[in-house]
């Protein structure tokens, strides 16, 4: 099951928390131990690499995940 999940923000607003960038981001960084500059420096690194198809399947993805979120109006989404 995936869920629709928001945050609220102060502009009362709701944005999507888990964009498809950071869960594949964490799990790249983890077990790793870096200083203030070592890890901007990695996370640049990461982002180079990736290529246009990387970020235009992550980007249908969240379209996909968020229209039924909405067809739903917020209620769980089968994968």
């Amino acid at each position: 099951i995936v869920t629709c999940r928001k945050v609220y923000v102060p502009t009362n607003t709701t944005i999507e928390r888990d964009f498809f960038l950071f869960p594949r981001l964490k799990v790249w960084l983890g077990g790793q131990k870096f200083s203030s500059n070592e890890v901007i420096a990695s996370v640049d690194a990461y982002f180079a690499k990736q290529d246009a198809q990387y970020y235009l399947n992550g980007l249908k993805g969240w379209e996909h995940h968020s229209k039924k979120c909405i067809d739903l109006k917020g209620d769980y989404v089968e994968k």
